[in-house]
């Protein structure tokens, strides 16, 4: 049971967890994250790596977990923003008292500082929705499946991602079409304005050509990323309606810090990698991650190859790609390794020159020298 249970860490353990400690302040909400990283931290570098493929007799309860993550990601939003309200909202307090014994109204009303701690942990944690959303969304017919996926991440004001991941990313990744594909020399916080304006712009161009094919305007509801942008509104309106600003700030902080860091998680799996254009994706073009943790956290997006290989394939049939330049040491580790760009470059330089002499294709390598002239040519001071 725990194989498959292990696939349900998140909302089952580390959203509660991020809950309770919103709830009880202080030096709970650090604990609460301490807790989440170090999980990810200390299994996933002393537990081997697994390159197995898992055979599941039960898949009905492994297609269910996905699903669990809407009520617990709300039940962790929510407790934010009962902290930031004035009063006790739909009596959340009154009725756990009631129920548990527990002074839970005690505990109500963070000071701004607290808050604000209480809304990066929260972000924290509800960055898991797009990895779990990811999932969700290339069930392209479902319409469960993708009203689930698209809610989770309108939670972290990225509904979008349902667009441009499903139609550009996976068409464009590991060449300059692609926003989501961090290119060489490129800090993630570069990265992130531009590959989060990036993946807007692509969004619109799809639903622009889309419903031109229909005989319609880009200006209306029937376009997805407009509606994306409302269901993120109506979710910023339901935290300012139940606390004003407090509420409105507290719900920004966790969306910008979610956002953040999964494209923090963008970064990482496709960096300096390329493809030549319209050249078929293979396992190559994605960076392969087998510890233990993150891929059971993460819902095996660490086996990131096969998904850009095979992008319908459940997560729990996704296969193992090993490379001697994969990442080693899990995604926590390299999302703490790109927070600090020196670090980052000096780990993968060597990954990537690995990756050009043994990995690439002639006509990647190719590529690879124009891509370098070019930026050497820009780089170079002007002539006078």
């Amino acid at each position: 049971m725990l194989s498959y249970l292990r696939f349900a860490l998140v909302p089952l353990v580390f959203l509660p967890l991020t809950a309770a400690a919103n709830l009880l302040g202080g030096g709970w909400i650090l604990a609460a994250m301490l807790c989440v990283s170090l999980s990810y931290l200390i299994f996933d570098n002393v537990t081997p790596v697994d390159t197995a493929d898992h055979h599941y007799r039960f898949t009905a309860l492994l297609a269910l977990i996905p699903y669990l993550q809407l009520p617990a990601a709300l039940l962790a939003l929510f407790t934010l923003i009962w902290q930031a309200a004035p009063g006790d909202v739909l009596g959340f307090g009154a009725g756990v008292s009631a129920t548990t014994g527990w002074d839970v109204p005690a505990l109500h009303g963070m000071r701004m500082p607290e808050l604000l701690l209480a809304a990066v942990s929260t972000g924290y944690t509800l960055s898991t929705n797009t990895v779990v959303a990811h999932e969700l969304i290339h069930k392209t017919q479902s319409w469960l499946a993708m009203t689930v996926g698209r809610w989770l991440l309108a939670l972290v004001a990225d509904a979008q991602f349902s667009i441009s991941h499903v139609y550009s990313h996976h068409l464009n990744v590991a060449t300059y079409a692609d926003g989501a594909t961090a290119r060489r020399g490129e800090h993630v916080y570069r990265f992130f304005i531009r590959s989060s304006l990036s993946q807007y712009r692509e969004s619109w161009q799809v639903e622009q050509q889309r419903l031109k094919g229909q005989g319609k305007r880009s200006i209306t509801l029937g376009n997805r990323v407009i509606r994306s942008v409302i269901m993120s509104l109506t979710i910023l309106a339901a935290c300012y309606a139940a606390a004003g600003g407090r509420g409105l700030l507290a719900c920004l902080v966790a969306m910008l810090v979610s956002k953040f860091l999964f494209e923090t998680v963008n970064y990482i799996q496709h960096y300096g990698l390329i493809r030549v254009p319209n050249t078929r994706v293979e396992p190559r073009h994605s960076w392969d991650c087998n510890n233990q943790a993150s891929s059971a956290g993460l819902l095996n997006l660490t086996r990131h190859s096969d998904h850009h290989t095979n992008p319908r394939r459940e997560f729990w049939r996704l296969q193992a790609h090993s490379y001697a330049v994969g990442i080693d040491h899990g995604y926590v580790a390299h999302i703490l390794y790109a927070l600090v760009p020196p670090l980052w470059f000096k780990r993968m330089e060597a990954k990537l020159a690995y990756w050009d002499r043994h990995v690439a294709t002639d006509a990647e390598r190719a590529l690879i020298r124009q891509l370098d002239k070019r930026q050497a040519a820009q780089d170079a001071p002007a002539q006078v």
